[in-house]
């Protein structure tokens, strides 16, 4: 794993006594570790007397820590409803198998068939027992940790901090709106931090309700306060995102030039700005703070192995997306045939689809997001389809047309994939779910002398509007003639 600083010059910068700010994903992504842990952690920096907290830090925590709190807390019952929802399906599929092979009801069949649910059913069993047993000896180390449904003691430490304060709460309602006015212009050029936020929504449990600022208003916070202290500021942050940091090849520290400058401003160039994610910290001071060696190979084991699947994911997110891509033909039937049904095509309304073949599925893009909290990552991509189907085009009137069409198809594409911390990381995710989220025809394209015309081109047919008699020469559609067919 690779390090923004060396520790040595870490060390020497804890000497000048900095203030560690910690961002709010720092804070919350701390209840994912074990509650011996996390208390030590917590216990550690409050030895420190080295933490100030952002007043917007505040605001984001309480928005956001009751569910994560209680995320973490019945993480086992969570996995065992979803287990036993695996197994049930599967058990449910099985016996749709052995119906659909087993139609004359063979007694050796029958046999295996009840053999095979019930294991399943004793593996639910087994499985919803011992998921229940880890739930509550779970609970009951968190309990012995101070932390239940009801608070826990990070949220106790961060409100007793904030009652120790003796500066105001954050900004004024006028000086927040000056700063949404410049994240206006900062979002528009792309200028750290906060612009990957901009489609963030509102936040009803605040009377300044604009999200998409938060980071902002963390930074403003930041200047603010070393405008008045001067002193060297460690910022720990866990984001990946391009709006706080910059690529390793083009600057070492990977801070935005843009945010040193307004440290250096705010500060007169009497302080520097470090920032580190939280497993960098901890590794390099660690000790320093009093952090037990044990909690520190947690942290630093654990984020090593999120950096290896974020590494991989990265580097083999095409393979991964071809390799479901593979399996994808008899979904995109489906999907076809629904969406197709009722697109106009050779004057007339696609009313039956059949024999659909799937010719290409070409990507345009996609992205991933590691969800450290669930150890899921979440997959999207957009992809071209392309397929060969037989048709029906209704026109009215039991006129209708049949052929051969190609059809084109814009879809979006979103995959879960679960990730087994024990194993190694490219054995380490399988799919837990996967949806098309949205599919588009953008295209149907025919050959005429492809499509047969027997009900087209031969008899006559009466017009409903004007009721006049017409050949298929005369057809405008909908069974209408081509003088009516414009008020349809």
């Amino acid at each position: 794993m690779k390090y923004i600083y060396k520790k040595s010059d870490m060390i020497n910068i804890l000497k000048s006594n900095p203030v560690i700010i910690m961002d709010t994903n720092v804070w919350l992504d701390l209840y994912s570790l074990s509650p011996e842990t996390i208390s030590d952690v917590v216990e550690a920096i409050d030895r420190s007397n080295l933490i100030w907290i952002p007043h917007q830090v505040f605001i984001e925590f309480h928005r956001r820590v009751k569910d994560v709190r209680e995320r973490n807390l019945k993480r086992y019952d969570l996995l065992k409803e979803e287990v036993c929802d695996v197994i049930s399906k599967a058990n449910n599929q099985i016996t749709s198998l052995f119906n659909t092979y087993n139609k004359h009801k063979l007694m050796d069949i029958i046999t295996l068939q009840k053999e095979i649910e019930d294991f399943l059913r004793e593996a639910s069993k087994k499985a919803k027992n011992s998921l229940m047993d880890t739930q509550v000896n779970h609970e009951k180390e968190m309990k012995a940790n101070s932390i239940s449904m009801d608070g826990d003691f990070i949220e106790d430490y961060l409100l007793a901090i904030k009652e120790d304060y003796s500066e105001s709460n954050g900004f004024s309602v006028m000086q927040l709106l000056e700063i949404y006015e410049e994240g206006e212009k900062r979002y528009k050029y792309k200028i750290p931090p906060g612009f990957t936020d901009l489609k963030k929504g509102t936040d009803s449990s605040s009377e300044i309700p604009e999200r998409k600022y938060g980071d902002l208003i963390i930074w403003k916070e930041i200047l603010d306060y070393v405008g008045k202290r001067p002193v060297n500021v460690i910022f720990v942050n866990n984001e990946r995102k391009s709006d706080w940091w910059v690529p390793e090849n083009i600057k070492k520290n990977r801070i935005p030039t843009v945010l040193e400058q307004e440290f250096q401003s705010a500060t007169k160039n009497q302080a520097s700005l470090y920032m580190v994610p939280f497993y960098e910290l901890v590794h390099h001071l660690g000790e320093e703070l009093y952090i037990s060696k044990n909690s520190i190979l947690e942290i630093t084991e654990k984020i090593a192995f999120i950096s290896d699947v974020n590494k991989y994911f990265k580097e083999n997110l095409n393979t991964i997306i071809q390799n479901y891509k593979d399996s994808l033909s008899d979904k995109m039937t489906t999907e076809l045939s629904i969406n197709a049904l009722g697109e106009y095509v050779a004057g007339g309304n696609i009313d039956e689809i059949d024999d659909i073949e799937i010719t290409g599925i070409k990507t345009l893009n996609e992205h991933f997001e590691f969800d450290t909290s669930d150890f899921e990552v979440n997959v999207a991509f957009q992809a071209e389809v392309t397929a060969n189907a037989n048709v029906v085009v209704y026109w009215g009137k039991e006129n209708n047309t049949s052929g051969l069409v190609e059809i084109k198809a814009l879809c979006e594409f979103g995959l879960v994939y679960t990730i087994d911390y024990t194993k190694e990381v490219m054995n380490s995710y399988s799919i837990y779910d996967e949806d098309v989220t949205s599919i588009k025809i953008t295209k149907i394209i025919f050959d005429e002398y492809q499509l047969d015309g027997e009900n087209f081109d031969e008899g006559e047919y009466t017009c409903p509007d004007c009721g006049r008699a017409y050949s298929g020469e005369d057809d405008g559609g909908n069974g209408f003639c081509v003088n009516c067919a414009w008020n349809h």
